[in-house]
């Protein structure tokens, strides 16, 4: 979780009039990588759902058990989830670059069924370098339409990082739509390809 200093701090930390409203510093904020990147998932347990919203956890070690010993499809009892990704530049922590994001529309987050065509994030976007860390815009918020492939960022965001937003946007949108045809194809793996999967296969070729 990043830390939400006071408007006195922010002066104090080097926040000014030119930067963008609602600039916050953040002590080990990162720079947005430059030039063309994607997004690649970032955590552990996550496995693909055939239908809807791609990814998802087992509820609980007690189903898992079940649906080993009893022969039934275990991913129909996988549960939609929220799943962090970050820019597939590099390996390793990216604090206000990593993003979170989540299946349903803006402000419906955990009442979605794992139908939607929709999902929603909130991204910390970089504004510039200030000391040994930076200054970001927290929180704004965007939503992704994967049945239209069209993304929206919200009114708030600041216009001198719309752009930025609205580039992360799409590249969250490209994203889920190819995790999303991943799930979906028949006899493909079924866990998600991870930013530690793809470090290990360059360590194993000495990369």
């Amino acid at each position: 979780m990043i830390d939400m200093p006071s408007d006195r701090d922010n002066r104090r930390l080097g926040v000014t009039e030119r930067d963008p409203t609602g600039s916050e510093f953040d002590g080990y904020a990162q720079p947005t990588p430059p030039g063309e990147w994607r997004y690649v998932l970032d955590e552990h347990g996550v496995k693909y759902r055939r239908q809807g919203w791609p990814f998802g956890r087992e509820p609980s070690r007690v189903t898992a058990n079940y649906t080993a010993k009893h022969g039934t499809r275990q991913e129909a009892n996988l549960v939609p989830t929220g799943v962090r990704v970050s820019p597939a530049t590099d390996y390793r922590s990216w604090r206000n670059e990593y993003v979170l994001l989540y299946p349903g529309r803006l402000h419906e987050y955990g009442t979605d069924d794992g139908t939607t065509e929709f999902a929603h994030a909130y991204l910390n976007l970089w504004v510039r370098e200030q000391g040994l860390g930076g200054i970001i815009v927290p929180r704004v918020e965007v939503e992704l339409d994967m049945q239209n492939a069209a993304v929206r960022v919200s009114d708030e965001c600041p216009e001198q990082v719309r752009e930025q937003a609205t580039v992360k946007a799409a590249r969250l949108l490209a994203f889920l739509l190819e995790h999303r045809q991943k799930a979906r194809k028949p006899r493909s793996r079924r866990t998600p390809v991870t930013a530690y999967d793809l470090w290990a296969k360059q360590q194993a070729h000495g990369h």
